[in-house]
Parts: C-alpha cells; sequence; structure tokens
C-alpha cells in the first residue's frame, strides 16, 4: 500500500508554540524558512529502527512545486502511544534539524543540522531498559550516581529535566516529558 501524507494542523500548532519559546528554535523564528508539518500513515523503519518522525529540506528540482523550504512528518502508526508531552519532544527534535545560515549579504541559507539528541521510547530496541519515554543525549546519560531526582509535577506526575549539551548556549530550555525510572 502507498503511504499517504497530509498537512497537519496539530503538528504545526505544536511547532509554533515550540519556535516561540525555545530559544534554541531562535534561528526559525528569526528567519523565513517555511516548514511543512505532515502526518504520514506509514509506519517507517529503517535499518530495522522504528522512525517516529523525519525532518527533509526539499529538494531545489521540486521549489516549483512544493512551497515549503522543509517537510516534518510525522509517522502516525509508530506514534499511537505517545502523549502530547511525546509529541513535544518528537516535534522539538525535528525542528533541531532545520539549519538556518546568513551569508555576508543577508540571503539565508538552509540545511539540515545533524545532532545527537535520540528519542528514546519503549519501542526503540537500542534504548537502555531504566527509561520509557525520555530525551536523551548520546554525550550525557542520567544514572543515579551523576543526577538528583528531579522535582515531579504535582498534578502529572511527570519529571522536569534540563537538556544539556556541550554547547549549553543552544540546549532547549526545560521540556516537560515523562519520564519512569527504574532501579535495576
Amino acid at each position: 500500500m502507498a503511504e499517504t501524507r497530509a498537512w497537519s494542523d496539530r503538528y504545526a500548532a505544536i511547532a509554533a508554540e515550540l519556535i516561540g519559546e525555545e530559544a534554541a528554535l531562535e534561528p526559525i523564528a528569526a528567519s523565513d524558512v517555511r516548514i511543512a508539518y505532515l502526518s504520514s500513515d506509514a509506519a517507517k523503519k529503517s535499518g530495522g529502527k522504528t522512525v517516529f518522525g523525519q525532518c527533509e529540506k526539499v529538494p531545489e528540482k521540486f521549489k516549483w512545486a512544493v512551497p515549503y523550504d522543509f517537510t516534518v512528518t510525522v509517522f502516525e502508526p509508530n506514534v499511537q502511544s505517545f502523549t502530547e508531552n511525546h509529541l513535544r519532544a518528537l516535534v522539538l527534535h525535528e525542528l533541531l534539524h532545520v539549519g538556518v545560515d546568513v551569508d555576508e549579504d543577508g540571503v539565508e541559507r538552509y540545511r539540515v543540522v545533524p545532532h545527537d539528541y535520540g528519542l528514546i521510547t519503549s519501542q526503540n530496541a537500542t534504548a537502555p531498559k531504566p527509561f520509557v519515554a525520555a530525551l536523551r543525549l548520546r554525550v550525557c546519560l542520567i544514572t543515579s550516581q551523576n543526577a538528583t531526582a528531579p522535582k515531579r509535577n504535582a498534578e502529572t506526575g511527570c519529571a522536569r529535566f534540563r537538556l544539556i549539551t556541550s554547547q549549553n548556549a543552544t540546549a532547549p530550555k526545560l521540556l516537560p516529558v515523562c519520564v519512569q525510572i527504574r532501579v535495576v
């Protein structure tokens, strides 16, 4: 069966909120970059791993037909168990791939930015077993030896973590991502 992708008001709204809140997304907010937010009915896998979302730069040869610079696609069958916070984390992850550079003449250039953020879920075979759903950085793992217990939201039971990178200035602010940690 052929994959169908369609515009998603839901993901566009999440992205608009994140772009307005997250300092790491300031280059997007300050630019003229055009991003299409799509929902796909495909249960995508790559290299045997589940793909939750994807950010793609629209090739120049298709610009005449596609009025966007990037597409952010969420693969619906793979995110059925995601909460709203998981979806926010996923959209943030994909938006962090959008690169905006401005040359000396003020002309914007766009590129896909690789990064070390990974979305971990219970469906991800490479996820450390103690984590059910969280953002992680390959450069920093939270363990019982190096982390203090985060404060929990009394209403939702969710913990909030600050993402730490080697370039702290571009790290997103606190994200409300539910994390379940089992001590083994």
